[in-house]
């Protein structure tokens, strides 16, 4: 079972329709290259209670991720991919500004 504690103390406040919840943001940078251009792309990691996503409805009845957009510190991010991890507490959601 998830602690409440963990996401309070490390968590920041996300927002989605009339729900907040706390997750945990990462930033990750990743270089894409075509021929001699490389593009580089911040994704963004989000980790969130399962029953927090489940609850909003930010993941299908599979656990898959759903293409929705969420506020977190006044900015807005679209989800891109993830789903609910194997231990079925943790949700894992990737991101990009929008």
């Amino acid at each position: 079972m998830i602690d409440d504690a963990f996401f309070n103390v490390f968590g920041i406040e996300c927002f989605y329709n009339n729900f907040i919840f706390k997750g945990i943001l990462d930033a990750e940078s990743q270089v894409f290259n075509t021929g001699q251009i490389g593009i580089r792309s911040t994704l963004y990691k989000l980790t969130v209670k399962t029953n927090d996503c489940k609850q909003m409805g930010l993941v299908n009845n599979f656990g898959d991720a759903i293409d929705k957009s969420i506020y977190i510190k006044d900015e807005i991010y679209k989800i891109q991919d993830g789903g609910i991890q194997e231990d079925g507490e943790i949700c894992i959601l990737i991101l990009n500004k929008e």
